[in-house]
């Protein structure tokens, strides 16, 4: 066997209607040779860890690693310890790779030995299928300007050095919902030289109801604001006409955490310290509009809960609808 030059890394959770279309595009690569395929069952009450097993006796590029749940950041860090390619690709359980992913990014590595590569996106949502715009090579401070505003800020786009994941740690709030977004601004901030593909080459399904976009808690909001606040900082000092953009992104998350949080009592006291103190430090920048984000800042603040929890309980039966509605598009597929 060749040595191997790309790691497929899996995090999977709860799976089990997906799994196996997942599996099979990694497994079914027009490039046989120079990739590994890395599972990593991040304790999964279904029968996700069960298949895996499955298609590791049956292909033995694939490699299925057990775990108690720790969630995705976790995994992912786990996944790049067993991971042996020079370079890393991400696959989403509930998602699918272009049979030409890994033959092209090989051959774009031979071409170029670029550390970080760019290609395609297609989505599907509620049935609508659309194809985002092909990635277009652009200066190197360009496209790390698009990563502070999340124009670049899905892993699953993109392969990259193993060696940038090295060391690397996703602070405790983002764990829940921005370990992509903060992850994508360290591979493209450590780049140097960057190339596209400009191919659709990844499948991403929108509409999983078990997926963490389709949550509504306090855990999920703390990312949110997390990585907003966190892009706000590094704009004051190198992007400074984003300031506005990235501070009221924070603002509307921190509000949405606060008040998730009091329906859901799922962030701990050190996360909701410092939501209110980041309220008061987000009053000093360029909020336009967000009147309700406001008003609801200014309930929190002043420790009047009631409409705070009204919204939060308002979301979550909004959500819950738009879940039920997924669930039963797929239950007439």
């Amino acid at each position: 066997m060749k040595d191997i030059i790309v790691s497929i890394i899996i995090p999977v959770y709860k799976a089990e209607k997906y799994i196996r279309g997942c599996l099979d595009s990694v497994v079914r690569q027009t490039c046989k040779d120079n990739y590994e395929v890395i599972v990593i069952d991040d304790g999964s009450p279904d029968k996700s860890g069960e298949i895996c097993d499955e298609y590791a006796r049956k292909f033995s590029m694939v490699k299925v690693f057990h775990q108690a749940n720790k969630g995705v950041a976790r995994t992912r860090e786990i996944g790049v310890e067993k991971a042996q390619g020079k370079y890393i690709v991400w696959v989403d359980a509930d998602d699918s790779a272009d049979p030409t992913l890994i033959e092209n990014v090989v051959q774009r590595i031979d071409e170029s030995h670029a550390d970080l590569i760019l290609y395609g996106v297609q989505y599907q949502y509620q049935g609508v299928v659309t194809k985002e715009q092909i990635p277009v090579k652009e200066p190197l401070e360009i496209m790390r300007r698009k990563s502070i505003t999340g124009k670049y800020s899905t892993l699953w786009r993109l392969a990259s050095l193993r060696d940038f994941w090295l060391g690397e740690k996703v602070p405790e709030e983002m764990e829940r919902s921005a370990e992509d977004g903060y992850m994508s601004i360290q591979l493209f901030m450590k780049a140097k030289h960057i190339e596209v593909i400009p191919k659709i080459l990844y499948y991403h399904i929108g509409d999983n109801p078990d997926s963490i976009r389709h949550s509504c808690d306090g855990k999920y909001y703390m990312g949110n604001f997390s990585i907003w606040y966190y892009r706000l900082h590094i704009c004051e000092k190198n992007y400074k006409d984003l300031i506005a953009h990235c501070a009221s992104r924070a603002f509307s998350g921190a509000v949405k955490a606060y008040s998730m949080s009091l329906i859901n009592h799922d962030l701990p006291a050190k996360f909701q310290k410092e939501l209110i103190e980041s309220l008061y430090d987000l009053r000093k920048y360029p909020i336009g509009g967000r009147l309700r984000d406001k008003f609801l800042c200014w309930c929190i603040i002043h420790r009047i809960y009631g409409p705070c929890r009204w919204y939060a309980n308002h979301k979550i039966k909004k959500l819950e609808r738009k879940n039920r509605k997924i669930t039963n598009n797929h239950s007439n597929i």
